[in-house]
């Protein structure tokens, strides 16, 4: 856990070996190992030691939606969306795994019946930033003008450093033709995020408009 933490991956991955090896019927190393190789995009080595967590593990609901990102992130939806649904039967107040099928159906171009899921996510994880970015954005994609804002403003609420959120929340205003309001926006970003060169220009272009 140290040398994950200074970002020593290989020297943490090597020491969770360890474990395994010393005593394989725990499951946290198993983990542990799994989260680092996602860390390090090694998504294949990932399932990998997952499957082998499964011997000792195969009951964890937050096991099978970790692996469904591994596939989501190889592009093999179809499975992807496979194990979100088995997390979900395991645990249905899984979040990561509403959220996933959510993402995937948006990545297949379905995000008219990706938003029910995003919905039931940010309902089970709602002082999450990151859930409401994505629900944020598949709202606006949808043309759910109202339903976007108010998840962008619960954005920059709880994660008011996260630049690109603020960003996009005036992108919102801008489209529909208020452009003082995009201002305003940008205003209140610049506040929280005083002299940050992407407000700054964001800034620039409106009153250049």
């Amino acid at each position: 856990m140290c040398y994950s933490k200074e970002g020593k991956y290989d020297k943490a991955i090597n020491a969770f070996d360890y474990c395994i090896l010393i005593e394989k019927g725990i499951s946290l190393p198993y983990h542990q190992k799994a989260l680092l190789q996602i860390e390090t995009e090694d998504y294949k080595g990932a399932l990998e030691t997952y499957h082998e967590c499964l011997k000792y593990d195969e009951n964890s609901a937050a096991l099978y939606s970790y692996m469904g990102e591994c596939h989501e992130k190889l592009n093999d939806y179809p499975k992807a969306l496979e194990l979100y649904r088995t997390a979900i039967k395991l645990n249905e107040f899984q979040a990561d795994a509403w959220l996933g099928i959510g993402i995937v159906k948006d990545l297949q171009d379905d995000t008219v019946n990706a938003l029910p899921y995003l919905k039931k996510a940010v309902q089970l994880q709602e002082e999450s930033p990151d859930y409401w970015f994505i629900f944020a954005e598949a709202n606006f994609k949808l043309g759910n003008i109202a339903e976007a804002e108010t998840a962008y403003e619960k954005v920059v609420e709880l994660e008011p450093e996260n630049v690109f959120a603020w960003l996009d929340y005036s992108n919102l205003a801008e489209e529909q033709q208020s452009l003082d309001d995009a201002l305003l926006i940008i205003e209140d970003a610049l506040a929280a995020n005083p002299q940050n060169a992407k407000l700054l220009y964001r800034k620039a272009v409106y009153f250049a408009d």
